[in-house]
């Protein structure tokens, strides 16, 4: 069985949510489900960084990803299943795809190819949050793991779940293992603090931050004041959790010189 990094995100409150839809209001859920597995769902390949792209990709990330370099898209398996979303890709990279390049450039991109997993569960949790006003928890683990097409089956995922389950707060945490397994990477990051707007530790865990422009919290904020105004306690803690981390990141960024 195959070793795969693996994004497992749970959608708080989605029964509930989608009891109260109409029938005909189902098809809207079931158009997001659809655009993000189109979206986290591609074969392996080279290409090369275009000056577009290389625009797009967050401050944080243009340390280790230059301009026109070549970088690998990943092998992504994507499935979602009622309130859960499952996204792999294989942990270590084939050989072929480094056969031109220096020993320097496979290296370096081996310790960092947790990248684009970073922007992809930020991104699921932005899409979610924006389409249907839920909040979502993960994590990103490590382990072996079967992902093909439309099936599963691997400890990976069973552990990913049980992780889940302990958490608290509507956020994606980085497991033990991806830790260890991208320490180099992490370490110099989250010795920058809280400006560095990615990673954020709490608690000894480390999560990350939400990925959110100006027009997403203008977006999302009747949603955090509709949760926050809940009559369920444990309701109201989650959105004044994520409330506090967004006027957190707002702080952060007056003050970043």
């Amino acid at each position: 069985m195959q070793a795969r990094i693996l994004i497992y995100i749970d959608i708080l409150g989605f029964s509930n949510y989608i009891k109260s839809l109409a029938a005909d209001e189902v098809d809207i859920v079931r158009s997001i489900y659809i655009e993000i597995i189109k979206k986290y769902t591609q074969q392996e390949k080279t290409k090369d960084i275009t000056e577009e792209e290389n625009a797009k990709l967050p401050q944080i990330l243009l340390d280790t990803v230059s301009k026109n370099r070549k970088i690998i898209s990943y092998n992504f398996q994507s499935t979602m299943f009622s309130d859960s979303i499952l996204v792999s890709y294989p942990l270590l990279i084939e050989e072929k795809y480094f056969e031109d390049d220096p020993p320097q450039f496979r290296d370096g991109l081996r310790k960092t190819n947790i990248v684009p997993f970073i922007q992809k569960a930020q991104e699921i949790q932005r899409i979610i949050l924006e389409n249907l006003g839920l909040l979502t928890r993960g994590v990103i683990h490590i382990g072996p793991l079967c992902h093909e097409d439309n099936y599963f089956v691997g400890k990976a995922f069973i552990e990913a779940v049980e992780l889940e389950n302990k958490l608290e707060n509507p956020t994606v945490y980085l497991t033990e293992k991806v830790i260890e397994e991208y320490k180099e990477f992490l370490i110099p990051i989250l010795k920058k603090g809280k400006n560095q707007q990615t990673f954020r530790k709490d608690e000894g865990r480390i999560h990350l931050y939400p990925a959110l422009s100006t027009e997403s919290k203008c977006m999302i904020n009747k949603y955090i004041q509709a949760g926050i105004n809940n009559t369920d306690k444990k309701i109201v803690l989650k959105w004044l959790w994520l409330q506090n981390i967004l006027d957190e990141l707002d702080r952060c960024k007056k003050n970043k010189p």
